[in-house]
């Protein structure tokens, strides 16, 4: 019987792709591989540099932390001040992070928000700072 292993993003990723196992990690998941795909160059690598960790079968993953959500803020800032557009602004951002930077700024948020509104909402919080 092969030997499993139970994987989830490190703190500092957003997530994690391999085309040549077809592994997809998100944010809050935790992924079930074998030992074939564990020992595969890239997951090892990712491993090995924190960009993916080992976890407990029973461990839960958090899908947004604190840290995280100050790191995206930070770089969101330093964009913003370089003079990135709105639009920019929101090319890798996913609604769970946007939501996240909105709960972070005290912001409300609706069920029809969408990135781009939440982005705003956040940028207009950095120009009253």
């Amino acid at each position: 019987m092969a030997k499993s292993y139970f994987i989830a993003l490190g703190s500092k990723a957003n997530g994690f792709f391999d085309q040549f196992t077809g592994i997809t990690v998100a944010p809050g998941e935790k992924l079930e591989i074998n030992e074939r795909q564990r020992n595969s160059k890239r997951i090892s690598m990712a491993l090995n540099t924190g960009h993916l960790v080992l976890v407990q079968p029973d461990a839960k993953v958090e899908k947004n932390d604190q840290k995280a959500t100050e790191n995206l803020d930070k770089k969101l800032k330093k964009a913003f001040e370089k003079g990135a557009t709105i639009e920019k602004l929101c090319k890798d951002i996913t609604l769970d992070q946007a939501k996240a930077l909105a709960e972070f700024h005290e912001i409300e948020i609706d069920a029809n928000d969408t990135v781009q509104i939440l982005i705003e909402a956040v940028v207009e919080d950095y120009k009253g700072e």
